[in-house]
């Protein structure tokens, strides 16, 4: 079974998983799987192989490491990924979910073939929705209700009414804005 869900620097190979391994390859396993199922990176799967002197076949490794450090996910891990995407998630979070980094989680995201939204509609810029300014303006500078009170009556926090407030130049006073 896979392991997947912790670093690569973290799981050490034993002698017995180096025979095992070796056996694997002997029987014309891909590379992919054995990496997939100790949850490494190509790269370190060769690298660790490499210094306990088990030869991979150099024309599957030349190829596979020349394309970018290949990350093994699942089609399960992909679909998870792709959701939470989706769902919001900003690449960072997907990234440590999954233990690989941001830029490797774009790019896992982006071969799957998932369109990305413009950076201003990221994660939780695109569910933001906007405090109407003409219902800011009556209740705020008319009315003459604090901040918290609109921010109540508008059903936002009291920090999106202050930015907005500050946006617009409406700050009655400092005291208000701490």
């Amino acid at each position: 079974m896979a392991r997947t869900g912790r670093p690569q620097e973290d799981y050490q190979f034993t002698k017995r998983d180096y025979a095992k391994i070796q056996r694997w390859l002997d029987k014309g396993k891909s590379p992919e799987d054995i990496a997939l199922h100790y949850g490494v990176i190509l790269k370190t799967l060769y690298t660790r192989l490499n210094r306990a002197g088990i030869k991979v076949p150099e024309s599957h490794w030349r190829k596979r490491l020349s394309e970018k450090n290949m990350i093994v996910m699942s089609r399960e891990q992909v679909k998870e990924m792709k959701e939470m995407y989706e769902a919001g998630a900003s690449f960072k979070a997907i990234g440590n979910k999954f233990c690989i980094s941001p830029p490797t989680a774009k790019r896992i995201l982006q071969d799957a073939g998932v369109e990305f939204l413009p950076p201003g509609q990221r994660s939780g810029a695109a569910r933001r929705v906007k405090i109407p300014v003409g219902r800011l303006y009556t209740l705020y500078v008319e009315r003459g209700m604090s901040q918290g009170q609109v921010a109540k009556v508008l059903g936002r926090s009291r920090n999106a009414v202050r930015r907005e407030l500050n946006r617009h130049g409406w700050i009655r006073n400092k005291e208000e804005t701490t």
